[in-house]
């Protein structure tokens, strides 16, 4: 298995490249969001309706669709193929994470290794592109993270 490390740095000697990226990134991200903003009030409308949870502002809600759009981009056909043993598996080690304790690090640990092998990019390649029809299977694997 090949690893992938990384640095803030870059090939600069310094950070300032990386926090001028993240604040050209948000900047951006930002002003994008605007476009969504019906959509987000919308859900927020839901949400408060229904009472599920805290309603929390715009940023807060822009930056988890953002996330929610990379996980699907990553990991949607990985979803969609992938049986439900996988996830099956992966939700029983979260299970015994919550005992807490030294069971906790060693299910870390094993969420890790597996959750790698199970949506490795070695084999992503093989995978469909992701679809609206497959959110609903990542949103089951994203649970179990």
């Amino acid at each position: 298995m090949e690893v992938i490390t990384y640095s803030l740095r870059g090939n600069q000697g310094s950070f300032d490249c990386y926090y001028k990226d993240v604040a050209t990134f948000t900047d951006e991200a930002l002003t994008k969001g605007e476009e969504i903003r019906p959509l987000i009030e919308g859900f927020q409308a839901s949400i408060k309706e229904r009472r599920c949870e805290e309603v929390r502002c715009h940023e807060e809600r822009l930056f988890e669709f953002l996330t929610l759009g990379t996980l699907s981009r990553q990991y949607c056909g990985v979803a969609n193929v992938h049986p439900d043993m996988p996830r099956r598996l992966l939700t029983r080690l979260a299970d015994i994470r919550k005992q807490g304790g030294s069971i906790k690090r060693l299910a870390n640990i094993s969420r890790g290794v597996l959750a790698t092998l199970f949506l490795s990019p070695r084999s992503r390649h093989s995978h469909p592109q992701p679809t609206l029809g497959h959110l609903g299977k990542l949103l089951n694997w994203e649970v179990q993270a």
